[in-house]
């Protein structure tokens, strides 16, 4: 996350849960999505995984008091591409690299 001119920038990560179309265990596969999306395993992501769980119901625990609201965060995940990110990473590496450089202590 970054600030600029007084607005919150972010990454948004999205994970999800589905079932392959053609599955042969289609009901064990519903219990196991059901299992998940409950609130016993959901209550376990804030503090294990430090993300919000997908169980809206589920409360947060107290350290999540303080943190900053994710809705008021602009995500950036629109203005890019996976492919646009994957042909520029290695000149982003390249320049930070030189950044740091410059900055390291002799």
């Amino acid at each position: 996350m970054t600030s600029w001119n007084h607005t919150l920038y972010g990454w948004q990560t999205i994970y999800g849960i589905g079932i392959v179309a053609g599955t042969q265990h289609l009901s064990l596969d519903e219990q196991f999505i059901n299992w998940f999306l409950n609130g016993t395993v959901q209550s376990e992501i804030p503090l294990n995984e430090w993300e919000y769980p997908a169980n809206r119901t589920v409360p947060l625990p107290s350290e999540y008091r303080g943190l900053i609201d994710p809705n008021s965060i602009v995500p950036l995940n629109e203005y890019t591409t996976p492919s646009a990110l994957a042909a520029n990473i290695v000149n982003w590496q390249n320049e930070w690299q030189t950044l740091a450089n410059q900055y390291a202590p002799p």
